[in-house]
């Protein structure tokens, strides 16, 4: 897996060493209120950072502030519904650094790497109902609307 550079973050592999910076994202109600997942308690932290470390080899990268090193997040991107030309960006941010335009930069920086691979035709996006600040991410990045189900709209990107 490629690193990707942008202005403030490097988004680069998991390490062990960003247990503590996970905890902070896998432990809050809120994050995983507007993320969609069940609060973990810290010893089953450890597990999930596992598997991002063997996920970061092919399509799950550590958001990283290129001050200081540390994880504030995750993006990552797989085929969506199985067609591999069609590709779906997820993504999750540690409360403390929302609203200042990070996980924009960040989506707009795998748009440009995926745009060189050029196997690629569309990426999806999506987010809950209730969650407007991915709502915003997603519109800012230039995601067009394309469907409601299950409590979650989806966006199209055509590459």
């Amino acid at each position: 897996m490629k690193e990707i550079n942008t202005e403030r973050c490097l988004l680069r592999e998991w390490k062990k060493s960003d247990i503590h910076e996970l905890e902070k994202i896998f432990c809050s109600a809120e994050i995983g209120y507007m993320a969609g997942f069940k609060v973990k308690k810290a010893n089953e932290v450890t597990n999930i950072l596992d598997i991002f470390i063997r996920d970061s080899k092919k399509t799950l990268w550590a958001i990283s502030n290129k001050g200081n090193d540390k994880a504030m997040g995750w993006i990552e991107v797989h085929d969506f519904e199985g067609d591999k030309s069609v590709q779906e960006i997820g993504y999750c941010l540690e409360k403390g650094y929302w609203g200042n335009g990070i996980m924009k930069e960040v989506v707009i920086g795998v748009i440009e790497e995926i745009k060189k691979c050029g196997k690629v035709e569309r990426l999806i996006c999506s987010h809950f109902d209730f969650n407007n600040q991915s709502k915003r991410v997603i519109e800012k990045c230039g995601f067009t609307y394309w469907k409601h189900e299950d409590s979650k709209k989806y966006y199209f990107y055509d590459i």
